[in-house]
């Protein structure tokens, strides 16, 4: 399922400085030139006009019978020089833009100038240098301030995906935001598919690679929260040392947590615990390492499908 506004961020040119990387085939390419609106840019600007135009009509016809003091002038001018700064950092933002290129050997990264296509800073990271990919998605909310009706209100979700070395050291790091709480197709920025074109790639490097080591020496483990494994064996999933048959490995993807769920079909549940999924064992694949890795791996080596949701993987 292609999500609606996906044209607008992808790329169809290549970059003039991929000739040099050797990072072959581009696979993926996503720009967030999009994203750089100039509505926040033109209002603010509004700001700093009608706040510029009231410091001077104050100077030009104070209240009858008392003059303005040096504080006041001085306020004023603070509150304009701040101002000002705001609507700088506000245009030298939406000057700059990036995009990533997701090739076979590779990944691509470029800030470039929104006007000029000038490349000011690139980064080049070769598959052969990860050793992890680390994918964070957090949805932050308003705080309650004392009206209940507003508490927990939405605000965005933010996504960072890093791309670690060996020693576990940030090769790449991306990083943005979207209003999109419920992750419905088309309301995504740039950010999202950009995470997920790497998170594909990465797969179709690494997941073959855990199929083969699964089927040589009988074991793939996932480190847990608070000292759990994952084991993925020739028989099935061990969930703290509980083991799923192959057979009777039933597998969940709840998409708007990235978490996946795992449950043991011989295993009967009530209309109580299956409303309350219960009798599941629940792994968030975010901010685990390789945890985008480990949904393909489980479809790939035991042949399930998912029980609710389409793959991530097969969503452009």
């Amino acid at each position: 399922m292609a999500s609606p506004n996906i044209d607008k961020y992808t790329l169809a040119e290549p970059s003039p400085l991929l000739a040099d990387t050797h990072l072959g085939e581009v696979i993926e390419a996503y720009d967030n030139k999009a994203d750089r609106s100039r509505g926040c840019l033109i209002a603010w600007g509004l700001v700093v006009l009608l706040t510029v135009g009231g410091v001077i009509y104050m100077l030009c016809n104070p209240p009858q019978g008392q003059g303005l003091t040096t504080t006041d002038m001085l306020i004023a001018a603070a509150v304009v020089v701040g101002e000002i700064i705001v609507y700088l950092l506000l245009l030298s933002s939406s000057r700059r833009c990036q995009r990533i290129f997701v090739c076979r050997e590779g990944v691509q990264w470029e800030r470039y100038g929104r006007s000029s296509g000038a490349v000011t800073k690139f980064r080049t990271v070769y598959w052969e240098q990860v050793n992890s990919v680390v994918s964070r998605k957090e949805r932050r909310y308003r705080a309650d301030n004392g009206d209940n009706e507003k508490a927990n209100d939405y605000k965005r979700t933010l996504r960072t995906l890093e791309l670690l070395d060996a020693t576990g050291n940030t090769m790449l790091k991306l990083t943005g935001h979207y209003y999109n709480e419920s992750d419905k197709a088309g309301h995504f920025t740039w950010i999202w598919y950009a995470v997920k074109a790497v998170e594909r790639q990465w797969a179709a490097i690494c997941v073959p690679l855990m199929v083969q080591q699964v089927e040589t020496v009988n074991e793939m483990v996932f480190p847990l929260k608070k000292g759990k494994l994952l084991r993925l064996t020739g028989e099935g999933i061990y969930c703290d040392d509980r083991l799923i048959a192959r057979n009777n490995i039933v597998v969940s993807w709840f998409a708007v947590d990235e978490t996946l769920a795992l449950r043991d079909a011989s295993q009967r549940r009530n209309m109580l615990q299956r409303t309350l999924n219960l009798k599941e064992t629940h792994v968030r694949v975010s901010t685990m390492p390789n945890g985008c890795l480990l949904l393909p791996l489980i479809q790939q080596l035991y042949g399930v499908q998912l029980s609710n949701e389409q793959s991530m993987f097969s969503i452009n």
